[in-house]
């Protein structure tokens, strides 16, 4: 009889063992899978803020070297804003960034412009992941910092 009992025993330590690791086996698997979530969510926030960036640089080159842009059309307006789509070698859409152009601030002493790019990863309609920059660059001719950027903000996204 002893001997039955020990099977016995022996059967409810393995099955109680087996659960414990298959237990810690579900609670590995779920933990991976949301760190791989997190880095998918982390590679295509980097995405859209290069792209981001890329609205901020385009902007910014426009602004320093094109002497007609904003357009004359323009001239009146102290916000202006453009849209751009981005594609890769292949002419697949990978995004596009929209620029904002606050030139109110240009009338008071600081003299100060503020730019403003949101990047979107993906189609504009339901993009993967957002980011937005804002920079303030000094527009006084007067001053040796003329067209340098004097503030530079990340403000986040999805």
């Amino acid at each position: 009889m002893t001997g039955r009992k020990q099977k016995g025993s022996v059967l409810v330590v393995a099955l109680l063992v087996s659960s414990i690791i298959f237990v810690a086996g579900l609670g590995f698997a779920g933990q991976t899978r949301f760190q791989y979530k997190q880095a998918w969510q982390a590679g295509r926030a980097a995405e859209a803020l290069a792209i981001a960036e890329a609205g901020i640089e385009d902007a910014l080159s426009k602004l320093r070297h094109d002497h007609d842009f904003p357009p004359k059309s323009a001239d009146d307006q102290l916000l202006y804003s453009y849209e751009d789509t981005l594609s890769d070698s292949r002419g697949d859409i990978v995004g596009s960034y929209q620029v904002n152009i606050d030139r109110t601030s240009t009338l008071t002493e600081h003299k100060v412009m503020i730019v403003r790019s949101k990047g979107r990863l993906g189609p504009s309609s339901a993009p993967l992941a957002e980011r937005t920059l804002e920079i303030e660059f000094d527009v006084d001719p007067a001053r040796s910092s003329f067209y340098e950027v004097i503030n530079w903000s990340d403000l986040g996204g999805f």
